[in-house]
């Protein structure tokens, strides 16, 4: 079975039971392969996660029942809700009304339209990558969980009000770093269906764990206020994709995800570990150095 079929058969399996009861684990026999790379590799594709994308799917059928004239409450337990509060609430965040509201005069309602695999001539794209073996490590730094699939459309605004909200943090973490302070590492762990950790990391020497909270080294006893946390990465292999250098490379580096997703995944043979996703962004300061910035992605990946 190759990865695109695979990835077809969830799809028609989600559409076909989306009146009755579809469990991560009966969706991953289907690809042939473990819940984690499903999960992982569906959020790459479509930045949602498959719980999003079922629940639009049967709230986008709910309407169009609600329209011929089915009754709320037979709606909510046609879809799986446990009550008829429970799906209005959802009904109101996805269309925006009421679901008693559907019938009213010129009411709009959204709706998500079914994916399909398209067997469109695609690819030819050249990517260069490294395969690397990585000793185990263990970084420093500040997580939070954010909500939705890890390159999603809400990760933005949530890793903005991160940023701005903990700058002093940021600044401390870079001391700490043993390599450089001018490199900023991003990791993704947790990924499931209830959104993922996010986490800004630097990576401090032994001596500098060893004496974090040791006042008569750091000189305060308040090092616990920074809620700093640990986050071991296990021994493993990564594939490693790099942007070009320039002076703003994020945007490189958002497309690189999208073709690292639609393109280098489904016909490496690679499937997705279930490690920490890292992003090392070389973030030159220096006036002369700042064209030379560039991202590194490394991809947790198995055989």
């Amino acid at each position: 079975m190759t990865w695109i079929s695979g990835m077809q058969r969830v799809l028609d399996y989600i559409e076909e039971n989306l009146d009755g009861e579809i469990s991560l684990e009966s969706l991953a026999e289907l690809t042939g392969s473990g819940t984690y790379h499903l999960q992982r590799a569906f959020s790459l594709l479509t930045g949602m996660t498959l719980t999003e994308y079922i629940r639009q799917r049967r709230l986008t059928l709910a309407a169009g029942d609600l329209l011929r004239g089915m009754k709320v409450l037979d709606a909510a337990i046609k879809y799986g809700y446990d009550s008829q509060d429970g799906f209005s609430r959802a009904f109101v965040r996805f269309h925006g009304i009421l679901p008693g509201e559907v019938r009213d005069h010129a009411a709009r309602l959204n709706a998500c339209s079914p994916l399909h695999v398209s067997l469109t001539l695609k690819g030819g794209i050249m990517m260069e990558y490294r395969m690397e073996r990585k000793p185990a490590q263990r970084l420093l730094g500040i997580r939070r969980h954010f909500d939705g699939a890890p390159f999603g459309t809400g990760r933005g605004s949530q890793e903005e009000e991160l940023f701005c909200s903990t700058r002093a943090v940021q600044w401390l973490l870079r001391g700490m770093a043993f390599d450089s302070s001018d490199t900023d590492i991003v990791a993704i762990t947790d990924v499931n269906e209830d959104g993922y950790t996010f986490w800004y990391c630097a990576r401090p020497d032994a001596w500098t764990f060893e004496h974090l909270n040791d006042p008569s080294v750091t000189g305060i006893d308040f090092m616990d206020r920074f809620d700093l946390q640990t986050l071991d990465v296990p021994e493993g292999s990564y594939a490693v994709f790099q942007t070009p250098h320039t002076k703003h490379p994020v945007d490189d580096y958002v497309k690189l995800r999208e073709n690292i997703a639609g393109e280098w995944l489904p016909g490496s043979g690679y499937t997705l570990r279930n490690a920490p996703e890292l992003a090392i962004y070389h973030w030159y300061t220096m006036p002369d150095h700042q064209e030379k910035r560039y991202i590194e992605i490394w991809i947790p990946v198995e055989a």
